[in-house]
């Protein structure tokens, strides 16, 4: 019987999200030697009100669970809230959001223990302390409630990944995180964490101070190996922030990886215009000869003042000397935008939508990302901006369930009136269908659909007019809020 359960909380399922839950298996690392722990991920457990109130009944130390900003919080709420009605089991809530707002998010009657920032010491030593009913008050991060007063411990302190034991997969079913891919049998990976970049609209920047720290390439080889050979797996995505903010070390993990495993094919899911402008063309064709793929580029605006509001760090110019670069082989870039900021005109938007066209007529492998809309989202420099100019966060931890881009509407943003954020959700659903190829859609029967209607959905999105005749783009949004 497990003396600690972990949920990994259902959040938007729009882009069939099959990456492992890496938040609650790296808290496991050494928590795993001393104790015995379930990891129930309610993205795949139909059934997993049914294992959680089976797996209390042996009176756990703790439920742990992990949340993002958004529709993740109200999964959590509902799995706290479970715990609660069958239990006195302690719920411990950790991950992005309760970093950034732990004291709201504490002050939750559902949240009886919080762990700020990474978790996985401080787990440990918080199971340690629970298992022998001693004082956690001096665990770095911790924020708990003694007889309903709120009270913290010492800061957190940053972790030393290189470090950690190795991360326990066996408790997971791997196979369930796999998935049939346009490159074959398709497993996520991470090597790193954190990105030295300071984009204001990214929560790297706090929860790891503008730092890149990545596991050893030795653990990394073997950790892949051993997917590749016992699960199968032809492809590989890299899931990291920034794969290759060290490029010899990014490197030597594709060199022998590819040397150990012949054939295996590979993508990046985060890498910066910088950063491909520094790679040479001989450099690419060997990351092309050795089984790349795709990279994922972070550009977000084809603005040169949204561009300079983001922190960036490149140019309109740097983007399409990257894409000209990358046309020069045979790996596709792919690229994300975002639309819809404090103090962006319409003319800004437009110069976002002109350039995803002009990425596309210069380099044909371009593989269109969506262009979504801005939300801002707490622990960023720019939610400090829309706080000044004049945004109402929510004051509870429910209310924040209901705060992200699935419910944009919605959202209090007193720089978008009703119709621009009805326009800018109808723009970001249109820029999906006008792309049969979209990294993170994989249902085939939709690929499948788009190709068909790709053509017309390019015009509307190109000429502004994605509100002409929305049914399609308002189908697809209400398909992902009351359906997924």
């Amino acid at each position: 019987m497990p003396d600690v359960i972990l949920v990994n909380p259902l959040g938007l399922k729009v882009v069939g999200d099959k990456t492992m839950p890496m938040g609650l298996l790296c808290v496991s690392s050494y928590a795993s030697k001393d104790f015995n722990i379930k990891i129930i991920d309610q993205r795949f457990e139909k059934k997993w009100k049914q294992l959680l109130l089976e797996g209390i009944k042996s009176n756990p130390l703790c439920v742990g669970v992990t949340s993002l900003t958004g529709k993740q919080i109200l999964s959590a709420l509902e799995i706290a809230s479970t715990v609660k009605k069958h239990s006195s089991i302690p719920v411990v809530l950790g991950g992005v959001h309760p970093t950034f707002l732990p004291e709201e998010t504490i002050k939750d009657p559902l949240v009886d223990i919080l762990i700020e920032g990474e978790g996985d010491i401080s787990f440990h030593e918080l199971l340690k302390k629970l298992s022998s009913n001693a004082s956690i008050e001096n665990i770095p991060g911790i924020w708990y409630k003694d007889y309903g007063k709120i009270k913290k411990g010492p800061p957190p302190v940053p972790v030393d990944i290189t470090r950690l034991p190795p991360i326990p997969y066996e408790l997971i079913d791997i196979n369930k995180y796999i998935e049939n891919g346009n490159y074959g049998r398709t497993l996520s990976v991470f090597t790193s964490r954190g990105c030295p970049n300071r984009c204001t609209f990214c929560y790297n920047v706090k929860f790891f101070d503008c730092k890149w720290k990545g596991f050893s390439v030795k653990r990394c080889l073997d950790e892949i190996t051993n997917f590749i050979k016992s699960y199968r797996i032809e492809h590989i995505q890299f899931m990291d922030d920034n794969f290759f903010a060290d490029i010899e070390r990014g490197k030597e993990i594709i060199t022998k990886m590819y040397e150990k495993n012949p054939g295996i094919t590979w993508s990046v899911f985060g890498i910066h215009v910088k950063t491909v402008l520094q790679m040479d063309l001989n450099f690419l064709k060997l990351l092309e000869e050795y089984g790349c793929k795709i990279f994922n580029i972070g550009s977000e605006s084809g603005s040169e003042k949204i561009l300079k509001l983001l922190n960036k760090g490149f140019t309109k110019e740097d983007l399409l000397e990257c894409n000209r670069h990358m046309y020069k082989t045979n790996i596709k870039p792919s690229y994300s935008f975002i639309v819809g900021f404090p103090d962006e005109t319409d003319a800004d938007i437009k110069d976002t939508i002109d350039i995803v066209f002009r990425l596309k007529e210069e380099n044909p492998n371009v593989i269109y990302g969506s262009i979504k809309p801005f939300v801002s989202f707490p622990g960023t420099a720019l939610y400090s901006l829309c706080l000044k100019k004049g945004f109402t966060p929510p004051d509870t931890l429910k209310k924040w369930g209901n705060y992200s881009w699935h419910n944009y509407l919605k959202i209090d943003i007193p720089w978008a009136d009703r119709k621009k954020r009805q326009w800018l959700s109808d723009l970001y659903f249109t820029s999906i269908v006008m792309n049969p190829d979209h990294l993170f859609v994989r249902s085939k029967v939709f690929k499948f659909i788009v190709k068909f209607m790709k053509p017309s959905m390019e015009k509307r999105v190109k000429t502004l007019k994605v509100g002409t005749f929305p049914l399609i783009a308002r189908t697809l949004s209400f398909i992902q809020n009351h359906i997924l």
